[in-house]
């Protein structure tokens, strides 16, 4: 049953995505020449992204956010873009679509109009068009690549929510808990303050277009999130050798970098503490050899980890790479004759950094090809523009934090393509107004400070001080400020800096392709330089953890540039099989292990709040838990943590004085070993675990109302169910 109800969900999420960032679109405009379709489609998401975070702040500010006021902003969209593109004034068009409507409807209902006649014709159009666009075999191998990369990639990060019902991550709860939030028409929580919520409208859009199930949806979006990444890679990869071979490859290499004892030798581990012995000798170890109770220790593990859980992170990085080829080609249309720089010349190509390589032929891409007409290059550069913008406004208002590595791509990008004043001038500009976009949410901050002087009790870190700090390990002070992030130098690390130089020594001798060999190279050692800098006693700009998520992708896309050179060698073949083998040996198959799957708790316990939800009424159910679901039951039920039912409530009373019919009762066999620590905690999971035991025990032993709903090697879980009498007299208070 839970098998069917994920792929349910996973329709309707794709569909949502494919008719928001593609049908919607699509009937706005043509795709513009300038662009190609991968192009396009980040330029739509990124636009349709910052757009629901706009209107939805607005609709969620008069709460008034439905499915029935989205339809209307779409059609609004739809409608001005047409009228701006023909000239015409949006009340216009709507009377001609509408006459053209109720023409086509009498001539259909008056018989003048053969429906299936014209079905036929149209369906013999379609395929016919279809037949052009795969008569080409570059045509049918570059769908099929794509589509097997795509089928890679979503079947390793599918793994962890078809396998349970456990959100993967301890911060997807608080995430699910803003989203319940929002569904209340509430942007700011007065104990957890402001916080950027673009991920959360989106997430809200896809429920209330396709009435897909929250925990569902929280569960499963991440997965879609992690194939986005892997797209993002393979097409910069792609635009980077020009080559889509290579593009392929990289994210190839990227989709499958899913961590586990068999790819620890790519990244190693990682350790935060004050000794310097303690973190040489943890990081020296093997995989097998580190005791389970550490959590994050596998780099590359935490990285294909968040790509499965539903982080706002993760979807600002998908931004991330199409951003930096976005101001990339910008810059590279306008480059100016030559340049020196330390005693060697540079000129500018007679194709782009990124051009397919003409020694191949079958490489060619009339979609990357530049106008030659200046008011064609005019067009390219303004779409690029505000592709740029509105990648970087995404990003903002997903997630802040990653316009750092956005800045340090930007940087690079410049360096690469030899930018001039002037374009420095303007993609500053522009990066500043998308950052000023997306940075709405700030707004929020003049109400919250507003509570802080009434004395109102908020979260400790809710401030944006304590948040910056958490984020960027630089800014900390004091005891914390001494901890040092170990990681492992391993040898394929040390090698992907030995590539990096070697395609930086290849660009100053390939003057024709040195923009696109050196962005990669900068890219990636700039990533390094950030990942060992703890180590070495250099300022830890970005946690090592977040930094290895953007790390990784630039490997891949430098891998993946790398390789394409080597074929330009000749001996690409026998190389790449070799990779190839050695690669796919170390792919782990069975990437579901027990620390990805059952990291914050188990998945029956989120099962049960599901098949409650769905066989009983709202708000006749109380489940307590150690405390966790509590974001799962808002809006459907109601929630106990263990600590407060314990406290609360005695087992040997005659009445359970909960006014609801049902009680769920959560009981872990074998307490989780993920823990929520606080000053107020008292008792240790385990120990709530078998307390709740002994309670269960003890109030069966006096009452017969109790018994057991679910049964399985971890969990168990009791409900007590009253009659509607016995619920009257309690919420009564009458004993």
């Amino acid at each position: 049953m839970y098998a069917l109800l994920v792929t349910d969900a996973l329709i309707r999420i794709a569909l949502a995505v494919v008719v928001l960032f593609v049908g919607v679109p699509a009937l706005a405009r043509r795709r513009p020449a300038a662009l190609d379709r991968l192009e396009w489609f980040w330029w739509c998401f990124a636009a349709g992204v910052i757009g629901l975070t706009l209107v939805g702040q607005l609709l969620t500010l008069l709460n008034v956010f439905s499915a029935v006021t989205l339809l209307v902003a779409i059609v609004a969209t739809i409608v001005f873009t047409r009228a701006r593109l023909s000239g015409r004034t949006p009340v216009s068009l709507v009377r001609e679509t509408y006459q053209r409507i109720a023409v086509s409807t009498i001539n259909v209902l008056e018989g003048r109009v053969n429906v299936r006649r014209r079905l036929r014709r149209a369906w013999r159009k379609s395929t016919a068009r279809l037949r052009e666009v795969l008569v080409s075999p570059s045509t049918r191998w570059s769908i099929a690549g794509w589509c097997l990369l795509v089928a890679v990639s979503a079947s390793l990060r599918l793994i962890r929510p078809f396998s349970t019902a456990n959100l993967g991550f301890s911060d997807t709860y608080a995430h699910l808990y803003l989203f319940r939030l929002l569904e209340q028409g509430l942007q700011v929580d007065p104990a957890w303050g402001p916080y950027p919520r673009g991920m959360h409208f989106l997430l809200l859009t896809i429920h209330e277009l396709t009435n897909v199930d929250p925990i569902l949806l929280m569960n499963l979006f991440g997965s879609v999130v992690g194939v986005l990444m892997t797209l993002a890679v393979a097409d910069a990869a792609r635009r980077m050798s020009g080559s889509l071979r290579a593009g392929l490859l990289a994210g190839l290499l990227f989709a499958t970098m899913t961590g586990g004892a068999a790819q620890y030798f790519l990244l190693g581990g990682s350790v935060a503490t004050l000794n310097a012995k303690e973190g040489r000798e943890f990081v020296s170890l093997p995989h097998e050899a580190i005791p389970p109770t550490d959590g994050e220790y596998d780099v590359l593990q935490t990285v294909f980890q968040r790509q499965t859980a539903t982080l706002p992170q993760e979807l600002a990085i998908v931004f991330l790479f199409p951003a930096a080829m976005f101001l990339f080609r910008w810059m590279a249309a306008h480059r100016p004759a030559g340049f020196r720089l330390l005693g060697f010349g540079f000129w500018r190509s007679a194709t782009r950094g990124s051009s397919p390589d003409p020694h191949h032929p079958d490489e060619r891409s009339t979609e990357n090809q530049q106008p030659t007409t200046e008011s064609g290059r005019a067009g390219v550069r303004r779409w690029m523009l505000t592709g740029y913008l509105f990648c970087t406004a995404s990003i903002a208002a997903v997630h802040p934090g990653v316009a750092i590595p956005l800045i340090v791509l930007s940087a690079i990008t410049v360096l690469a393509t030899l930018a001039s004043w002037r374009d420095i001038r303007d993609a500053a500009l522009t990066g500043a107004a998308g950052i000023f976009m997306g940075s709405t949410w700030l707004l929020a901050y003049v109400r919250y400070r507003r509570i802080i002087e009434q004395g109102t009790e908020v979260a400790s870190g809710s401030d944006a001080g304590s948040a910056a700090m958490y984020y960027f390990p630089f800014l900390r002070q004091g005891e914390t400020a001494r901890i040092v992030t170990w990681v492992a130098i391993t040898p394929v690390v040390a090698g992907c800096a030995v590539v990096a130089v070697a395609l930086i020594v290849l660009a100053l001798i390939r003057r024709e392709r040195r923009a696109a060999l050196l962005w990669p190279s900068l890219a990636t050692l700039a990533f390094l330089v950030t990942h060992v800098a703890s180590r070495y006693g250099l300022p830890e700009i970005v946690e090592v953890r977040r930094n290895s998520s953007w790390l990784a992708m630039a490997m891949a896309v430098l891998i993946g540039v790398a390789l394409f050179e080597i074929a330009r060698a000749k001996v690409a073949n026998v190389v790449a099989a070799a990779l190839l083998v050695v690669w796919c040996w170390r792919v782990p198959v069975a990437s579901a292990n027990d620390r990805l799957i059952n990291y914050s708790g188990y998945s029956a316990t989120a099962y049960t709040v599901l098949d409650i939800e769905r066989r009983l009424e709202p708000f006749t159910w109380t489940l307590v838990t150690y405390g966790q679901e509590f974001p799962m039951v808002l809006g459907k039920g109601f929630h106990l943590s263990a600590a407060d039912f314990l406290n609360e409530y005695d087992p040997e009373q005659p009445r359970l004085h909960i006014p609801t019919k049902y009680v769920f009762i959560v009981v872990e066999k074998t307490p989780h070993r993920f823990q929520i620590n606080t000053w107020k905690a008292q008792f240790s999971r385990g120990d709530l675990q078998r307390r709740l035991q002994t309670w269960c025990f003890l109030y069966h032993l006096r009452h017969r109302d109790i018994r057991i709903y679910h049964d399985d090697q971890q969990v168990r879980v009791y409900v007590i169910q009253r009659s509607d009498a016995e619920v009257r007299m309690i919420a009564e208070g009458r004993p």
